[in-house]
């Protein structure tokens, strides 16, 4: 059968192409649209939630660090054995050894040099030992001294002090172990020379 000019296979043709562009027409303009409704649906989602929540008006809190509570300082003993050396002092300010011992406790006390052949207020000692404790620092201990004094403990510098007379140093060293080594610098500077542990 002809319709026309056209037969029925070029109308049907025609009528397809025609539905097929309604139909892309149709989806096209309606895809915004679906869109934004489903943005809403979502937006409306995120209020309910955001709604819902106690802590909406919260800031959140930062949990506060714990902070370790430092170990009181404790009273260390004199160690047992000290290695002690004394040196004569140039006019240039270096040192020379002039002897090396080794005794019991740290009591040194001298009017003038130690020595004949050394010259007053131109001589230093110094004297080293080993600490050991029940754990680990912060160690108090005292000394007492006359002339000029630096003490190190595992080679930090832990006090220092210098004096006409006999004065008392109170020390209170860190250390991170149950043993450290001490090692104290003096120097005879005018009047007596005195050294010893409290």
């Amino acid at each position: 059968m002809r319709i026309g000019p056209l037969g029925t296979r070029e109308v049907v043709a025609v009528g397809l192409l025609i539905i097929a562009v309604i139909a892309g027409v149709s989806v096209t303009l309606l895809r915004p649209d679906d869109q934004a409704e489903t943005q809403a649906a979502e937006d409306r989602i995120a209020e309910r939630t955001a709604a819902a929540n106690p802590n909406r008006n919260k800031t959140p809190t930062r949990t506060p660090t714990a902070v370790p509570t430092p170990l009181p300082a404790i009273e260390i003993d004199a160690p047992d054995g000290w290695q002690v050396r004394y040196e004569s002092i140039s006019s240039s300010g270096s040192s020379v050894p002039e002897g090396q011992f080794a005794i019991e406790s740290l009591n040194l006390s001298f009017p003038a040099a130690p020595f004949l052949d050394m010259r007053d207020n131109q001589w230093r000692v110094v004297v080293a030992a080993d600490l050991n404790a029940d754990r680990p620092g912060p160690w108090d201990f005292t000394i007492e001294y006359q002339g000029t004094v630096k003490v190190f403990v595992g080679e930090q510098l832990v006090g220092e002090g210098s004096s006409t007379k006999p004065t008392k140093l109170d020390i209170e060293a860190p250390s991170r172990y149950a043993t450290s080594s001490i090692r104290i610098e003096a120097e005879d500077t005018g009047g007596a020379f005195l050294l010893r542990w409290q």
